[in-house]
């Protein structure tokens, strides 16, 4: 009976640690949502370069850099965490201006635009899918390829902006 307990003590104690050490990435996730702030900070910035007539690719990055600066964001962990925040930012702007786009568009152009869309898709996960390739086995793969997937989500949302200022549509 005494080896009873002490297995069960010890099957506990694994049962606790398992526990505490799933518990930092379900709170992590958290973490990862944009704020509305963060949301209104890219818009806002991507408006305004458009106003000066600047590149709003600067806007890439606007999140996710000082993300990294804040305490123990610098980690691998932390940077994916901080690539994939901004990354949703532009993910939502860019099918938000797609639906847009689709909307004003012909049959045919709406056609085209989804097949060029798809296409665009699989080149942005081949290229960022390269870091894996250039860093086999390194753990920086990991933040690089979100990083790339993050920049080309807004260059492509910075885009579609731009196909709907030429058909006389705010981005």
């Amino acid at each position: 009976m005494r080896h009873g307990g002490r297995c069960s003590r010890v099957l506990a104690g694994c049962l606790m640690a398992v526990l505490l050490f799933l518990a930092p990435p379900a709170l992590a996730q958290e973490d990862e949502r944009p704020s509305a702030a963060e949301q209104r900070a890219i818009r806002a910035c991507d408006v305004e370069e458009r106003a000066r007539e600047r590149a709003p690719e600067a806007c890439i990055g606007k999140v996710s850099t000082p993300c990294q600066e804040r305490p123990g964001m610098s980690s691998n962990v932390g940077m994916r965490m901080c690539f994939d925040r901004e990354g949703a930012i532009w993910d939502a702007l860019l099918n938000e201006r797609y639906r847009r786009l689709q909307a004003k568009l012909s049959a045919e152009g709406r056609a085209k635009l989804r097949d060029v869309q798809k296409l665009w898709m699989r080149w942005r996960d081949a290229k960022c899918e390269m870091a894996h390739v250039f860093h086999e086995g390194g753990s920086i793969a990991g933040p690089l390829s979100r990083e790339c997937v993050m920049s080309e989500t807004g260059r492509r949302a910075i885009e579609l902006g731009s196909a709907l200022e030429v058909l006389g549509e705010k981005p």
